[in-house]
């Protein structure tokens, strides 16, 4: 059975020493290391076993939680930019709505002044 240090345990996962006595406190009792007649913690086999185990569930819980905001953040882009190109559709939609109610409105005229033409070309010939 092998020990090692806090110090050594600290750089080998990359981390504080707050950070270590941190997840420490979080471990359950009967996994947490012993501590020697001077307070400092004895650091055996099953001791840094247990840190480490914690250390990585909790990292990928981080990890998960922060592709989950990326992707959040990345929909959130996507729903605006995609709101924003539906609101110019609608609006170049609502343009062509109305250009084609005018050009309909001007067909309409147009055939009515045809229609008059022809009733009274129809009205001269016959007064003729």
């Amino acid at each position: 059975m092998s020990k090692i240090t806090a110090k050594e345990l600290v750089n080998e996962l990359g981390l504080s020493r707050a950070r270590l006595y941190q997840i420490i406190a979080k471990l359950d009792s009967d996994k947490k290391p012993q501590k020697n007649a001077m307070g400092q913690y004895i650091f055996d086999d099953n001791a840094v076993k247990n840190i480490k185990q914690y250390y990585m569930s909790v990292a990928v819980k981080h990890n998960t939680s922060n592709v989950k905001q990326i992707d959040s953040k990345m929909i959130d882009n996507i729903l605006s930019n995609l709101n924003g190109q539906v609101a110019k559709l609608e609006k170049q939609v609502d343009q062509l709505t109305n250009k084609l109610d005018d050009r309909e409105q001007q067909l309409q005229k147009l055939t009515a002044e045809k229609e008059q033409q022809k009733l009274n070309l129809a009205t001269s010939e016959q007064n003729k």
